[in-house]
């Protein structure tokens, strides 16, 4: 989400759609939670996929039982909508600051009523209601292991010390992938989840939503970005601007590729991307698509872009990948060329220079 949220349509026959919501409310996309209805459990289950808190209607009654709490059947002055477990739901909405998600005209209207916020949404295919939510909230529409998609609790990495107690024990674990890749452990329910073939699927729904719900341009960069200075920064701002609320694939080297022909130290890769998807949250409230780079082009043979943002000595690079888009009958991607940015003492700022402890991120001289 960008900015501050004000009063959006999603229109779906009429009046009847308005998501409200006050025009105070900064909370970033990771603080943005749902409440859905009986009606959209995939829904549900989708954005908790793609890291969102999401309570659905069905673990309402049981979540407010743990809780301890008690709730009689309170209709608020609307006793022909005596439905307890609406109620329940919209007091929850309400409590918690939850945006509720609804199909349910009636519930939608009783929920503005309370001053709850609330979607309506006009269809029952999962990849129009996403779509629908991409185009009124600016949703992420990439998979974060961050929720349980099956009890929505945090998930976390599992340990080193947790291998044999969590993974080799249990028997629908890939044992061939243990130690080859990151498993995360839900601390609810304690399911365990790793990126496997259902991932490559799950992105492929995604990226399919993306292209027909982004009103921008789609856009590629690539690079190390080891140690983000102002050189980077100037580069991810024309990014930015490019994309005009499009959506961006960075394409970052993957460790044994950005340590070829380097003989410093390089972060590795899942550092480098989270440093990326911080700052580009941070600085523009954007969420990115990171994919790892073991080549010089990446995906940019096969995917169609409308930029590739280039620094100079990569131009080189994007004059090959439109020689081999077009001898595979794709269309050329324009490219825009950013000049570098000059140190204090005139030379390029590079990650080089700085981990020498020549100049610092800004380019001033040590």
């Amino acid at each position: 989400m960008r900015g501050k949220r004000g009063r959006v349509s999603a229109d779906a026959e009429g009046a009847d759609a308005e998501y409200g919501c006050d025009a105070d409310d900064d909370r970033a996309c990771d603080d943005v939670s749902f409440i859905a209805d009986r009606m959209l459990g995939k829904l549900c289950v989708w954005l908790r996929i793609l890291g969102y808190d999401t309570i659905y209607a069905g673990q309402v009654l049981q979540r407010l039982n743990d809780d301890g709490e008690t709730h009689g059947d309170e209709t608020h002055g609307d006793e022909a909508h005596g439905d307890i477990e609406d109620n329940l739901i919209l007091n929850l909405a309400l409590k918690e600051r939850r945006i509720l998600l609804t199909r349910d005209k009636q519930l939608a209207t009783h929920a503005r009523a309370r001053g709850a916020m609330c979607i309506l949404l006009r269809s029952d295919d999962l990849n129009e209601q996403l779509r629908e939510l991409a185009s009124c909230l600016n949703l992420n529409l990439e998979p974060v292991a961050r929720r349980c998609s099956e009890c929505n609790a945090p998930i976390r990495l599992v340990r080193e010390d947790e291998v044999e107690e969590l993974l080799i024990n249990r028997e629908y674990v890939p044992k061939a992938l243990i130690h080859r890749t990151d498993f995360w452990v839900c601390e609810g329910c304690g399911r365990i989840y790793w990126e496997g073939s259902h991932w490559r699927a799950i992105r492929r729904r995604l990226e399919t939503i993306k292209k027909e719900t982004s009103p921008g341009r789609r856009i590629a960069v690539g690079g190390t970005f080891d140690t983000l200075h102002d050189g980077h920064k100037m580069l991810l701002e024309t990014v930015y601007e490019l994309s005009a609320g499009g959506y961006i694939t960075i394409g970052l080297t993957s460790d044994t590729f950005a340590r070829i022909k380097r003989e410093r130290a390089v972060l590795s890769f899942k550092a480098r991307a989270e440093n990326l998807r911080q700052y580009m949250r941070r600085k523009y409230h954007v969420n990115v698509r990171i994919v790892e780079l073991n080549d010089r082009y990446g995906v940019t043979l096969d995917e169609d872009f409308d930029y590739i943002v280039i620094s100079p000595e990569t131009y080189n690079v994007a004059l090959k990948i439109n020689k081999l888009r077009r001898e595979k009958g794709k269309k050329e991607i324009k490219i825009v060329k950013v000049p570098h940015l000059l140190a204090e003492d005139g030379m390029v700022i590079s990650a080089t220079r700085i981990k020498r402890g020549e100049i610092d991120r800004h380019g001033n001289v040590l």
